[in-house]
């Protein structure tokens, strides 16, 4: 799961989004995973329900 959000560190994740690349993963149990990852610190939660590989932030239009 990990190098799934490596591929594309800024995109914004939803469990859902990470759940549906591995099929025998139960919804609940990726947000209890995703929530330790992201207390530890090998993740960012940036919202609800929203996770990023790298640090998130928003860019200015020019």
């Amino acid at each position: 799961m990990l190098a799934l959000l490596q591929e594309n560190p800024t995109r914004l994740w939803r469990p859902r989004e990470i759940a549906a690349h591995f099929g025998d993963i139960t919804l609940h149990a990726m947000y209890r995973q995703l929530s330790r990852w992201a207390d530890d610190g090998l993740i960012h939660k940036i919202g609800p329900g929203l996770y990023a590989a790298t640090a998130w932030t928003s860019t200015p239009l020019a």
